[in-house]
Parts: C-alpha cells; sequence; structure tokens
C-alpha cells in the first residue's frame, strides 16, 4: 500500500500530483511568484547586458583615445630626436673630431655630446658616433660598449648624408 499525502483536502497518493490539482487559491501565488521571477530574471540579465556593453564602449573609447595620444607623442619625439641629431651632425666639434679622431677632438666631442644629448633627453641611454667605415668611434656613457645591431640598411639610407664627414 502507497503512503498517502494530504494535497488540498483530498489524500492522494505521493508523486502523482501536479500543479493543476492545487486549488485556485494555492496555484494564482505560484503563478504570480514564477512571472515575477521570470520578468526579475529578464530585465537583470538585460541591465547587465546593457551595463556590460556601455563599459565595453567607454574602454574601446579610451583605448582609442590613448592610442591616438601615444602615437601624437612618439611622432613629437622621433621629430625632436631628429631635430637633436641633426643639429649634433652639424656641430663643429664633432665634426673635427669624425675627420681626424684624436685625444683633443675626442674630448671636445664628448663634451658636446654630453651637453645636448643628456641635457635635453633624459630617456636617452647611448649616443654612438660612428666612422664611414661603419665602425663605433665613440660612445656615451663613456666605458660602454656600443649596443650590438644590425644598421646595414641605416646606413645606406644615410650614406651619402654622412659620407662628408668621413
Amino acid at each position: 500500500m502507497e503512503p498517502r499525502s494530504r494535497v488540498g483536502h483530498r489524500w492522494q497518493p505521493l508523486g502523482r500530483h501536479s500543479v493543476f490539482d492545487l486549488s485556485i487559491r494555492r496555484r494564482l501565488p505560484l503563478l504570480i511568484g514564477t512571472v515575477l521571477f521570470a520578468v526579475i530574471s529578464i530585465s537583470t540579465f538585460a541591465s547587465y547586458q546593457g551595463v556590460k556593453d556601455s563599459a565595453f564602449n567607454l574602454a574601446r573609447e579610451r583605448l582609442v583615445t590613448l592610442t591616438t595620444y601615444l602615437g601624437t607623442q612618439l611622432q613629437q619625439q622621433g621629430v625632436a630626436i631628429s631635430a637633436r641629431t641633426a643639429t649634433l651632425a652639424n656641430d663643429s666639434t664633432i665634426r673635427a673630431f669624425l675627420q681626424s679622431p684624436s685625444n683633443a677632438t675626442r674630448a671636445a666631442a664628448i663634451a658636446s655630446l654630453k651637453q645636448i644629448a643628456t641635457a635635453q633627453d633624459t630617456g636617452n641611454l647611448q649616443v654612438e658616433l660612428w666612422d664611414a667605415k661603419h665602425a663605433p668611434l665613440l660612445t656615451i656613457p663613456e666605458g660602454t660598449a656600443p649596443v650590438p645591431a644590425d644598421l646595414k640598411a641605416e646606413f645606406k639610407i644615410h650614406l651619402k648624408p654622412w659620407a662628408r664627414f668621413a
């Protein structure tokens, strides 16, 4: 014999009752609760999606702004470095050292490089002077080894303007 439970006012076997067997007084609160749960769930999900989308849009706008700003800053620094390099290349003490490397011209070139290179550019790590044969003549700070790099392409591009200093 199956155990019986009391649902409503009738005795029924356990496991055989459904929502439709309940009285209207019990079904109505269940229906309202289910609808309320569904509405709250859907509105919470929609709010979450809206906040997520607006956060992604804001992050995308910030990234574009930051990228533009960094690009502009790097371009301005490149122009400044090019101008400073041209100023150094036209300095008479640097030219004299490149034309005839000696201790006297070396000291004057070092003084000129230290004055211009480190005072204006605090991020400048190393300055190198190379001769027409693509060999390093001078490295600032003194005593440091030149940074190893394949500069063949740069020497081909700039060979003619620098050849007059050889």
